[in-house]
């Protein structure tokens, strides 16, 4: 079984990892390894559970490097002096991007490999020498993909209505209050993640000390 989630706060995590536990150990299973970009949290090992923040991790088809808390691509290109349709359709199925990251360039191959129907070749006959040129300067761009990092980022608050259900739904051309409060509420998790302790100490009614490095705007 493997499981991949997030949480908006430390304690939410924390939670979470807990509840997730539990869950398991009804059914008679036990968690073996846990990643986070927290280091509190991967450190956080629970009698013999083996957590492990590896470097990158790779889970449901995703590469993720939780040290740097961005998602990554690993893709292995076999480059030849010909082509034929089957090595195509063959290198376009192992394009697996289900979080939709590399959308353009898998429609780029999608549409050569559309081309490759009107053809009419057959699986092992090589590629006219237009067309192998093309899929070949695609590879050579493509091998760049193994360089692209992609930080996580927190989703529109739009997108998070939407999939609410009984909430009313927003669509058309994104307005800019929309970006500024997903901003205050990625400023808003960030506080609660650094500055919890202060937090907790203003809403207590007391004092913060003088810190020249850090400043906090009290409750966001």
């Amino acid at each position: 079984m493997t499981f991949l989630c997030g949480a908006s706060s430390l304690e939410e995590a924390k939670e979470l990892k807990s509840q997730l536990s539990g869950i398991l150990a009804k059914g008679g299973m036990q968690l073996h390894k846990w990643s986070s970009s927290h280091l509190e949290l991967a450190s956080n090992i629970d009698g013999g559970y083996d957590f492990e923040n590896l470097i990158e991790t790779k889970t449901l088809g995703v590469s993720w490097k939780s040290l740097e808390d961005c998602f990554v691509f690993r893709v292995a290109v076999d480059l030849k002096n010909s082509y034929n349709k089957r090595c195509v359709i063959s290198t376009i199925a192992r394009l697996f991007d289900p979080l939709g990251l590399l959308g353009p360039v898998v429609a780029k191959a999608k549409i050569f490999m559309q081309s490759l129907w009107s053809l009419k070749i057959d699986w092992m006959d090589e590629l006219p020498p237009e067309r192998a040129n093309e899929w070949h300067q695609f590879l050579e761009d493509f091998k760049s993909i193994n360089s692209i990092c992609i930080k996580r980022c927190i989703c529109i608050k739009r997108f998070l209505n939407n999939c609410r259900v009984n909430f009313p739904k927003d669509f058309g051309i994104l307005k800019a209050i929309e970006l500024k409060e997903s901003e205050m509420r990625l400023l808003k998790i960030v506080q609660e993640e650094d500055f919890h302790k202060e937090i907790k100490s203003l809403k207590a009614g007391g004092m913060l000390r003088r810190q020249r490095q850090r400043h906090l705007v009290s409750f966001l």
